[in-house]
């Protein structure tokens, strides 16, 4: 991803994004992208596009765009996140720009509850690839 699909992005969310964040996208190394296309059901996933990540932060940013908690309580997505990645089971990652450390959030479909799934973006891309890896030595038999 190169800076213009960065500002894109900001310009999309009205945010800017994280030093970590757009480091991590900016320098994405290219051999991991094919890992990312791995399919095992309910893996998480990075998104890595810049086309991607405008979609989804612009869908969930949509004025009609509201859902229900676990209180019963419709809810907007949060103004200072930005949609990273989901995996297959409809539920996304989320970062928060406002907060000094770059945490990666889980956001459930079902609950509309929000938690903390990694403590880093480092730590949420190594569980990706380890996922990943493992799946992989599953299918070649390789355990």
């Amino acid at each position: 991803m190169n800076d213009r699909d960065l500002a894109k992005i900001e310009k999309t969310t009205g945010l800017t994004l994280p030093t970590a964040y757009a480091t991590l996208l900016r320098e994405f190394p290219a051999e991991l992208l094919a890992l990312l296309k791995f399919d095992e059901p309910d893996d998480r996933m990075l998104f890595t596009d810049a086309r991607t990540i405008v979609h989804w932060n612009q869908f969930f940013r949509a004025p009609e765009y509201e859902y229900e908690n676990s209180y019963g309580e419709m809810c907007t997505f949060p103004t200072s996140h930005i949609v990273i990645g989901a995996n297959s089971g409809g539920d996304f990652y989320h970062i928060d720009t406002e907060r000094k450390h770059c945490s990666v959030l889980f956001w459930c479909h079902e609950t509309g509850e929000i938690t903390q799934c990694a403590k880093n973006l480092d730590a949420f891309v190594r569980e990706i690839f380890s996922s990943t890896a493992d799946a992989i030595l599953y299918v070649l038999d390789l355990s």
